[in-house]
């Protein structure tokens, strides 16, 4: 159906016109934009091909060949070049410079924006025969895996139309079978072929359809093939199926012989497993397994676990271990399944955890890296023990060693070394070392337990045990009585002959014979019998107050004399009695002082064990207080008062520890005394200068006998001033001392008289008010030579204040030259203003204020005195560019205020760090660097004719522009002529202006080298490598590893292509950067790398197993081939 549909849309091209859907310049290349994905084709062999379809088309007529390649990836760009089908030009591949015929496929982003539906794909089409004859080409594209097959075709061919080329565009739905056809004019273009001299390149068309146009999202995968065919008849108008794109060409293109494979549909369902799913844009695979863990010691193949890989992009992943596998510990299918590849690395002693750097890589040709840590976990091994049966005489000491058993495990882990089993009575004990010791004597009897069977377990850090039994025998020999350590508990004051307690003893042997006592505080107390019977035989030691506990040492004996001791503690216990309490009772005079003795009670315990001594009643206002030893004391004066209480009835109460009192009741009477009149202390203020026999104020008293008499002064500094009457009115006497600023205050002694001659005295203080006075100022005329330093001291003025309360001294009027402290000091403030040639007087207003806001001023002149000054030397800038000369008058920017002659006291010639400068008598010339931009700083000094000088500095900016940020300057890429600026590459952009100014698409900054104002010549040939076209050595292929273990393969490092360029220099470095191997010359041979070390302080050893990084100098090239190599013996 959709044939016959292609068949018309040719002959309707010439009405329907031609739509441009991208415009092209002939003989570009279409590359992806900044932003588009270089990754966007999954590449699975690393071989830069979209597919693994398509090997060798047979049949002589056969000319086209084909290739899905994409820029930016490395690896061959053709399936089977053919130099005779392309002429004696060769196949020319304008992507590598290479010859070749083919089609080639390119992602194309128009606006620069990925992934939007503008995007599109370009397949280019070239052809040894293009121009002669007819051809198609049929793209099968499945945008939705959901299909089951591919649902889309596109195709653009050529054809000869009544003898006009017409090429014709197709869109064909392979399910609804609706085509849609576009036609767009082709120009045949023959390029320029530069490695076959005059000879050109056949000439090319493209393909191009947006995404918007094949209904396939952005960021969809789709799946894509390419059919190839071609009608070498030119058409006639008649429909030449056999020629069309069911011809024998599938059979080639998929690998498949059968001569009679013409049907599509067959040729599509036997290739599937040949088709590969892209996406035009992805995301990198998410790496989400980190850690693991594997027994050491497991066999090969074991697995240890699956690398969990998400990706919203692709559904497969290729993997791969790329770091950390020590000795091959390990392999990695494309499963993602990491298993065990050499045991004898899994070995927890020796590696105990992996680092694997995995690399996964997605169908969208996006790689990832991720670390995963392999545990290897220690396989532990059970412990071992031994030793031999042993005896051991009864009852021997604690502690004693019986014997050492042998302990060992291969992980030095053992946590516990146990006796488990026939330890009767603990009678021993072990430790982690197998020491077997004594630990419970008493249990080592012959008489009950005459051997042991001792089972001793020993148990590893993992729960692993080994256990041993031995026999222990135990010797009979002869043992001593025993008797057991006692306390006895027995009253105070036993009677004598009491029987206290009966000792028991214990002989194994059955031979006992007696008690006796041997010792200790309590012997002399008591008696024991041969028996055991402990009697008293002496109460008057058993007092709890003087003999708490007594001590005896018993012995007992056997008939064959083997005795033993033990020590009888006799524990006297106290009989409680209560305390008793007396006391006389007593009289006090009222007001007698806290503290005061009263009477003192007897207070007495049998067992002196009181706790309490208390009054209990009658204590009004606690009046009274009495101590542990009975003491009574005064304790509240104020309820001492005859006049209150004159009598106090106090019960006296005394508890000991035990719980019982005794009480008493004492009376106490209070004597009646006169008491003194009482007068209190008070402050009193008077203004200054106040009038004599003024009343200040009347004191009063209190008497509680009520016989006041008079008041009386009797001391004080104010004595002599002030006068009180007998009632305590209190006034002036002498106002003439009454001032504030001599005398603040004063202070009077009066005492209060009653009529039976007692007093009290009191002090009163008088404090002397002030009233406010103005302060005052007086200075006298000055005079001072201009340009005094600021600070200096004028004149200065005497200021006072009766009260010494100045806030503070000023100048009211501003502006002037000086300024005044608090201390009268009128200094220079302002030394700009102090210039004889502006003004020569100065007249100033000088105030002074006290806090009381009381002031004074007065008006002084200050003259100014002329004296010669230096000239002044101002600061000069100057902007300059990079390699300038600037030149300048100094002494046309330098004044004097006498207009005297003026010269620059220094001729001189230096350099600074960036540029020259020469300085005369009058003027200054600077020069500066090429490169060196920033801030100069020139010292310069101009003196007047009578010697007086100023110093000031000439200020350079040198300015380097780079417009074009590369890090070249302007001036060194424009060249000698400004107004003709170099454009190497003859591009129409000056090289000042360029980024590339060579057009080898290496950037200007790259190729500058580390001294851009001194641009790298690599080669030495006197042109910079920025303006130099680099060398791309293509025909170098460094191999990426190689093991030199003397197997006689692959045991040095290879550079394909090496022989072709003699004059060469290579470098390689570890991962620290130090240098271990170089050599000129290199050529596989005799000069060839076989991983010895010939740079470090070890020289001629071999390098250890790693990554290292090599440069590869070329004579021809201004820039090393550089990369990294794997070395694994």
């Amino acid at each position: 159906m959709h044939r016959i549909t292609f068949l018309i849309s040719i002959l309707c091209i010439l009405s329907i016109g031609s739509k441009d859907l991208y415009a092209q310049v002939p003989g570009e290349i279409i590359r992806p934009s900044g932003t588009a994905s270089t990754n966007a084709i999954l590449d699975p062999n690393g071989d830069g091909w979209i597919t693994t379809s398509g090997a060798q088309f047979t049949g002589s007529n056969e000319v086209n060949e084909f290739e899905l390649s994409f820029i930016g990836i490395a690896g061959p760009n053709e399936i089977n070049g053919d130099a005779q089908e392309g002429g004696n030009c060769g196949n020319y591949d304008l992507v590598t410079g290479e010859n070749q015929t083919g089609l080639y496929y390119h992602y194309v982003n128009p606006d620069e924006t990925v992934n939007t539906t503008d995007d599109g794909v370009v397949f280019r089409v070239r052809s040894g025969d293009i121009n002669t004859n007819d051809f198609s080409v049929h793209i099968l594209i499945e945008s939705n895996s959901n299909h089951a097959g591919f649902d889309m075709e596109v195709s653009v061919g050529k054809y000869n139309f009544f003898g006009f080329p017409v090429t014709v565009k197709n869109i064909f739905n392979l399910e609804t079978g609706q085509e849609t056809t576009l036609a767009q004019d082709v120009t045949q273009t023959s390029l320029a072929n530069p490695n076959a001299g005059n000879c050109t390149v056949p000439a090319f068309t493209d393909l191009y359809f947006t995404l918007a146009e094949l209904g396939i999202n952005a960021n969809q995968n789709i799946k894509i093939t390419t059919v190839i065919a071609r009608n070498r008849n030119n058409f006639t108008g008649a429909l030449n199926v056999s020629s069309s794109i069911f011809d024998k060409d599938i059979s080639d293109i998929y690998n498949y012989d059968d001569d009679n494979l013409t049907d599509l549909e067959t040729a599509l369902d036997e290739s599937t497993s040949s088709f590969e799913y892209f996406t035009l844009a992805g995301e990198p695979p998410v790496i989400n397994t980190t850690a693991a863990s594997i027994d050491e010691n497991v066999p090969a193949g074991t697995e240890v676990v699956t690398v969990d890989v998400t990706d919203p992009d692709s559904d497969s992943f290729l993997f791969k271990i790329i770091g950390g596998n020590t000795d091959g510990a390990f392999a990695i299918d494309n499963t993602g399944l990491i298993t065990v590849a050499n045991p004898a690395a899994i070995d927890f002693e020796t590696n105990p955890f992996f680092d694997l750097v995995i690399e996964v890589k997605d169908k969208n040709g996006n790689k990832v890296e991720g670390t995963i840590r392999i545990t290897v976990n220690n396989v532990n091994e059970p412990p071992s023990i031994t030793g031999s049966d042993q005896s051991i005489n009864e009852n021997p000491n604690a502690g004693f060693l019986l014997t050492t058993l042998t302990i060992t495990d291969p992980e030095d882990n053992v946590t516990s070394v146990e006796i488990t089993n026939g330890n009767i009575d603990n009678a021993f004990a072990i430790d982690q070392n197998g020491n077997i010791t004594v630990n419970n004597p008493s249990a080592i009897n012959f008489e009950v337990n005459p051997v042991f069977d001792l089972e001793i377990t020993v148990t590893d850090l993992r729960g692993l045990t080994a256990s041993l039994t031995i026999k222990v025998t135990v010797i009979d020999i002869n043992e001593a009585p025993t008797t057991e350590n006692k306390t006895i508990v027995v009253e105070e004051n036993t009677p004598v002959n009491t029987l206290v307690s009966t000792l028991t003893a214990f002989d194994e042997d059955g031979n006992f014979n007696r008690f006796e006592i041997i010792g200790g505080d309590g012997a002399p107390y008591f008696n024991i019998s041969a028996n055991g019977d402990l009697t008293v035989s002496d109460p008057s030691g058993l007092n709890y107050e003087i003999n708490q506990q007594l001590i005896l040492i018993v012995r007992v004996v056997d008939d064959l004399g083997l005795e033993s001791e033990a020590q009888i503690t006799i524990k006297i216990t106290d009989i409680p009695e209560a305390p008793s309490i007396s006391a006389n009772d007593a009289s006090i005079d009222e007001n007698s002082p806290n503290g005061t003795a009263v009477v003192t009670a007897q207070i007495s315990d049998p067992e002196n064990n009181i706790t309490s001594v208390e009054i209990t009643s009658g204590n009004i206002d606690n009046a009274f207080v009495i101590d542990q030893n009975g003491n009574i004391t005064v304790n509240n004066t104020a309820a001492i008062n005859h006049e209150v209480n004159p009598e106090f009835q106090l019960e006296l109460t005394v508890t000991d520890n035990s719980g019982l009192t005794a009480s008493t009741t004492i009376t106490i009477t209070i004597n009646d005394i006169n008491e003194a009149p009482i007068t209190q202390d008070a402050t009193f203020e008077i203004e200054e200068n106040t009038a004599i026999n003024t009343l200040v104020s009347i004191l009063e008293a209190t008497d509680e006998d009520n016989n006041l008499d008079k008041f009386e002064i009797i001391g004080g500094d104010g004595q002599p001033y002030f006068k009180l009457s007998a009632n305590g009115r209190l006034t002036v006497g002498d106002a003439s001392v009454l001032d504030y600023e001599t005398n603040k205050q004063f202070t009077i002694i009066v005492r209060v008289v009653d009529k039976k001659g007692l007093s009290s005295e009191a002090q009163i203080t008088i404090n002397i008010t002030d009233k406010p006075e103005p302060p005052t100022i007086f200075a006298e005329d000055a005079s001072v030579e201009e340009n005094k330093p600021n600070g200096t001291v004028v004149t200065l003025a005497n200021i006072t204040d009766p009260e010494n309360n100045i806030l503070r001294a000023y100048i009211s009027n501003a502006g002037t030259p000086f300024n005044i402290r608090n201390n009268g000091e009128i200094y220079v403030s302002d030394v700009n203003l102090l210039d004889y040639e502006s003004q020569q007087t100065w007249t100033l207003n000088l105030e002074v204020l006290d806090n009381t806001n009381l002031k004074s001023s007065i008006t002084i002149t200050i003259t100014v005195t002329d004296i010669n000054e230096a000239p002044s030397a101002e600061t000069l800038y100057y902007q300059v560019l990079g390699g300038e000369t600037i030149s300048d008058q100094i002494l046309g920017n330098i004044s004097d205020p006498e207009n005297d002659q003026i010269l620059l006291s220094e001729v001189s010639s230096e350099s600074t760090a960036l540029g020259n400068y020469t300085i005369d008598a009058s003027s200054f010339s600077y020069t500066a660097n090429n490169c060196s931009g920033g801030e100069d700083i020139i010292n310069y000094t101009a003196c007047d004719s009578k010697g007086l000088c100023s110093e000031s500095v000439i200020v350079i900016t040198v300015v380097v522009s780079d417009s074009d940020e590369d890090g070249i300057p302007d001036h060194i890429e424009i060249g000698a002529d400004p107004n003709n600026p170099v454009d190497t590459d003859n591009d129409g952009t000056p090289d000042y202006l360029s980024t590339d100014s060579d057009g080898d698409e290496i950037s200007d900054k790259e190729e500058a080298g580390n001294d851009p104002c001194n641009p790298a010549d690599f080669n030495n040939n006197g042109i910079p490598d920025y303006q130099e076209k680099e060398l791309v050595i293509k025909p170098l292929k460094p191999s990426k590893g190689f093991s030199p273990n003397g197997d006689g393969n692959n045991d040095f490092w290879e550079i394909e292509g090496i022989g072709e360029f003699p004059q060469n220099r290579i470098e390689v470095y570890n991962r620290w950067g130090n240098l271990v191997y170089q050599a000129t010359g290199y050529n596989n041979q005799d000069v060839r790398w076989e991983g010895e070390n010939t740079e470090m302080n070890v020289g001629g050893d071999g390098v250890p197993d790693g990554t290292y990084f090599y440069f590869l100098h070329v004579e021809e090239s201004s820039k090393p081939l550089q990369g990294f190599l794997v070395l694994k013996r």
